[in-house]
């Protein structure tokens, strides 16, 4: 923690969570609502320290088009990230701009994304692309990469700093049809 606090120039933070049943919903509300609670206060006292607002605070905060579309199989997680996405976020876009007028919060909320946490999920790997593919129309999943392009967007104050508050699908448009 130490460190952390002497890097006057971390203005960015990107949040993410995942778990199993039993443990999402805490881990969505929980763990990222303390993540950004601890980063404002670095926000804080830096900015005490140097006597001026920073010029880029940016939080990203990692959802799931799972927490807008039905999908069997998944209430505890979809709870987690629709949580974030439409309470979370929301609320510390009201809170965030009274500590800096340039600070913004947004989110991003993948669909499919062609990691080990889905090919850990579903045993047969034709299976899981069928699932994908049946709520994917454009026939595609992303890649980690896709995800990172839009936080890096985000994260700049030059490209993004009039949007606060807002999501950004990540989803090749996925639609929400229940795959059981």
């Amino acid at each position: 923690m130490a460190s952390f606090l002497q890097l006057e120039g971390l203005h960015v933070l990107v949040t993410g969570a995942a778990g199993g049943i039993g443990s999402a919903i805490v881990q969505e509300f929980l763990g990222t609502y303390l993540t950004i609670k601890h980063f404002l206060k670095n926000v804080e006292s830096s900015q005490a320290r140097i006597g001026k607002e920073l010029d880029n605070i940016s939080i990203i905060v990692t959802g799931s088009e799972c927490g807008v579309f039905r999908q069997a199989g998944h209430v505890e997680y979809a709870s987690g990230k629709a949580g974030l996405r439409y309470g979370l976020v929301r609320t510390v876009k009201n809170e965030i701009v009274k500590l800096n007028g340039n600070a913004r919060v947004n989110a991003v909320a993948p669909g499919w994304v062609d990691t080990e946490l889905i090919e850990g999920r579903i045993d047969d790997s034709e299976e899981m692309w069928r699932e994908a593919q049946a709520i994917v129309p454009l026939r595609e999943i992303a890649q980690p990469t896709d995800i990172a392009r839009a936080a890096a967007f985000l994260a700049s104050h030059q490209a993004a700093g009039y949007i606060s508050a807002s999501c950004f699908a990540i989803d090749r448009e996925q639609r929400g049809i229940n795959t059981d």
